[in-house]
């Protein structure tokens, strides 16, 4: 290794975790004065305040003619099944579609639930309604595109038509019993087993039979 490689090596690390310091605080401030910005520009602040980062984005860059899918999440801090009722009274007074709702348990407040609502509307029907929520002490609220972006960026991340596998028969399942979700009592502090030591366990015998059974 030549004389001085490291430290011009180390240098580099250096600078670089630098710059992407540097970049994400720029990323940060822009989002705060976006933030700053839309509520100023309309008369919805506290829905502004209460807005994730990337629904801000998407509020700010969109027209008010443009039908956006949406998934649209609730946090409440009181009363939750109040905020779901009101929601969709709202929601179809307005004339929002209500594509799918669903409710689990909100791991921030305890004995609340946390909201997901599938959408179609425009952006002022649903600043409308967000406004009309707020007074029902929303804590946080989460937006979304639902909708799926199909651009094929690489062609070796696309199966083409012909080596996609499809079983044609019962005994095919047993290839794919192999297949983990994500969505385990284990891992995802949102499963309804999280943290039950008795139900992790007996899941687990139960995932044994049914890997080790051939049809």
């Amino acid at each position: 290794m030549p004389a001085g490689y490291g430290g011009r090596r180390n240098s580099l690390i250096w600078q670089a975790s630098i710059e992407k310091g540097q970049n994400e605080g720029l990323r940060r401030q822009n989002t705060i004065k976006k933030r700053t910005e839309l509520s100023r520009q309309v008369s919805f602040k506290e829905v502004i305040e209460k807005l994730n980062d990337s629904g801000l984005e998407l509020i700010q860059t969109s027209d008010d003619s443009t039908l956006l899918k949406l998934d649209l999440i609730i946090n409440s801090t009181s009363d939750s099944i109040k905020v779901l009722v009101h929601m969709i009274q709202k929601l179809n007074s307005v004339g929002i579609a209500l594509k799918h709702v669903e409710t689990r348990p909100d791991k921030a407040h305890p004995g609340e639930l946390e909201i997901l609502a599938q959408i179609e509307t425009r952006k002022p029907l649903l600043m409308e309604v967000l406004d009309h929520l707020i007074a029902d002490k929303i804590d946080r609220i989460e937006i979304k595109s639902s909708e799926k972006d199909n651009t094929i960026t690489s062609s070796k991340n696309v199966a083409s038509e012909e080596n996609i596998w499809i079983p044609t028969h019962v005994s095919d399942l047993d290839k794919c019993g192999h297949v983990v979700v994500k969505y385990e009592p284990t891992e995802d502090p949102k499963h309804p087993g999280f943290g039950d030591e008795s139900y992790i366990t007996r899941r687990a015998e139960l995932n044994s039979i049914a890997n080790n059974w051939k049809l």
